[in-house]
């Protein structure tokens, strides 16, 4: 029922066995960095920007609610310092993270009681989400998915364009429950941390960045899906394969080292690996994005538009299975991720219904 929580563990372990290497590789430490919060607007509105000659009076002006990052000397090496660095995987109070791109914030950062409502807000939706995703996968027919023992997302005994069209829907609603469940662990993170713990809020942008709006696997995979691993994967993956394959090597390496990443995790839930599966569907992410280079070479200029949204979600979509197959057949749909069975309201009120028509037809 929580083995879902092994896979969690398993990617952590490898996580910070790569910070590890990526510590050892490094010239130098990273210095930490302090992030200013931006001033409220009533503040700003109270008090004139210049005081008549030019010059601000002695505050600083953000862009986009953002204060530019000062640099620090490097932190002593502690415990402390060592929990803050593994708990802090964008590096967004780190020099190599302060100044990489981030998901536009939609919530108010000058206002820490609004912002820490919005945030709860946005969690128990997505919770909700996440909670129709899997109640889906749980009630189709014909299939075992939704429960601990995992099945697979091809359905025996119906025509082959049918079982596709089914095993796309679950794949679907699959990426679309990672999406929440990675959403709203970033939520609990951000209220605890923010609410409990005193950090600044502007120390915690959104995650993602509309995924669903991605107009091509460059941009979907660099900036509209979470950068967790960005660093890792970019000192690590990139660095070995650009040294054995150049540009397309590191690209590859990348994606490789994310696919054993995820390969490792599903290790974790003491149900073997899926190396075939698992680090194909990301090997060929980096396959697909080589593609969009090879296009733009061509025709000079990127994959974007309509277009390339069909073009990104087909390769996703049709990819994708070799990955939720993989998850699937290992159970992590039917286990307990946030909430148990008797507090999950989509699922309770699909029991609910069921038992009402249940009791109507006798």
């Amino acid at each position: 029922m929580y083995n879902s929580y092994n896979y969690a563990v398993g990617l952590a372990g490898f996580t910070i066995a790569m910070k590890h290497v990526e510590l050892v590789l490094l010239k130098q430490r990273p210095k930490r960095v302090c992030v200013r919060a931006v001033e409220r607007k009533k503040h700003d509105d109270e008090k004139p920007l210049s005081n008549g000659n030019g010059a601000q009076n002695g505050r600083s002006t953000p862009v986009n609610g953002w204060h530019d990052a000062e640099p620090r000397e490097e932190p002593d090496v502690t415990w402390t310092e060592a929990v803050r660095y593994l708990c802090d995987p964008r590096g967004i109070t780190y020099d190599f993270g302060a100044t990489a791109f981030k998901a536009p914030e939609w919530r108010e950062v000058n206002n820490r009681p609004s912002f820490l409502l919005s945030t709860a807000c946005q969690m128990v939706l997505r919770i909700i989400m996440l909670d129709c995703f899997q109640t889906f996968m749980q009630s189709i027919p014909g299939t075992t998915i939704g429960t601990p023992q995992g099945g697979s997302i091809y359905i025996d005994g119906v025509s082959a364009s049918l079982r596709y069209v089914i095993s796309t829907c679950i794949s679907i609603s699959m990426g679309s429950a990672i999406y929440c469940g990675m959403d709203t662990m970033h939520h609990v993170f951000t209220l605890l941390s923010v609410g409990f713990f005193g950090q600044d809020p502007i120390e915690h942008p959104p995650l993602f960045w509309a995924p669903l709006k991605g107009t091509s696997l460059h941009q979907l995979w660099g900036r509209r899906w979470h950068p967790l691993f960005r660093q890792e994967f970019t000192a690590l993956g990139w660095a070995a394969g650009r040294a054995v394959m150049g540009q397309l090597g590191g690209l590859l390496g990348v994606f490789l080292l994310s696919g054993l990443l995820h390969d490792v995790g599903i290790w974790g839930m003491g149900k073997g690996t899926d190396p075939w599966r698992i680090i194909g569907f990301f090997y060929l992410q980096g396959v697909g994005i080589a593609l969009e280079g090879v296009w733009k070479k061509i025709m000079k200029r990127n994959v974007g538009g309509i277009w390339g949204r069909l073009w990104t979600w087909s390769w996703m979509i049709a990819t994708s299975h070799l990955v939720i197959e993989a998850w699937l057949q290992r159970g992590i749909a039917g286990n307990t991720i946030f909430l148990s069975d008797d507090f999950r309201p989509i699922l309770r009120l699909r029991n609910y219904v069921i038992s009402h028509i249940t009791m109507l037809s006798r």
